[in-house]
């Protein structure tokens, strides 16, 4: 069975588009840094920032977005 919550899959779902889009993405929604959209995405999902930004982390080897 999947233990995923609603809250976790729009966080894993907010993680992959940072780190898919990166700075692009921060811009197309308008965020200044990571720190804000992690805090702001946090909230808009019901998480935490920190989950949001892990999350970003764990996709990065798959994108070219000059992160590991």
């Amino acid at each position: 069975m999947n233990d995923m919550t609603i809250a976790g899959k729009k966080q894993m779902l907010a993680g992959l588009f940072l780190s898919k889009f990166s700075k692009q993405g921060l811009d197309a929604l308008g965020f200044k840094t990571y720190e804000e959209a992690y805090n702001s995405l946090a909230l808009a999902v019901g998480g935490k920032p920190s989950s949001v930004k892990l999350y970003m982390q764990e996709f990065d080897p798959f994108f070219p977005n000059g992160r590991k």
